[in-house]
């Protein structure tokens, strides 16, 4: 699984983007994302344009590890925060399997969030 539970303590270096408790719509989640981690202004604030941007980090030259750190789960309706998750998932996976592997992909949640997690995304449709 792609995701990490509990707490998390970034090394020296790594881009960390803080997804606050609280986040309610997939704007403010894109937002919170696109300024965490510092992506560009033409970053398309989608869903694609974030897979994009997890799977190709010409945006972060020298990083090697980028972590997305929640506070806690968005409250998002379940079928957004499923593919929010599936993105994650899908991106994690894609840098597992590159040759490179660099930068790291951390994605962590508190550990409260785990069943929830792991269901929505085990019942992907």
């Amino acid at each position: 699984m792609a995701f990490h539970y509990g707490p998390y303590l970034p090394p020296a270096g790594a881009i960390v983007a803080r997804i606050p408790a609280g986040i309610a719509s997939k704007k403010e989640l894109l937002n919170a994302l696109a300024t965490g981690l510092g992506l560009p202004a033409h970053f398309g604030r989608n869903w694609d344009a974030l897979e994009e941007s997890l799977r190709e980090f010409s945006w972060a030259p020298g990083a090697r590890v980028i972590a997305i750190v929640h506070d806690a789960l968005p409250r998002l309706p379940e079928d957004e925060l499923r593919t929010y998750l599936e993105v994650l998932s899908y991106s994690a996976a894609a840098l597992r399997t590159a040759k490179d592997r660099v930068p790291s992909l951390r994605l962590v949640f508190p550990a409260d969030a785990r069943v929830q997690v792991e269901r929505l995304v085990s019942s992907q449709p």
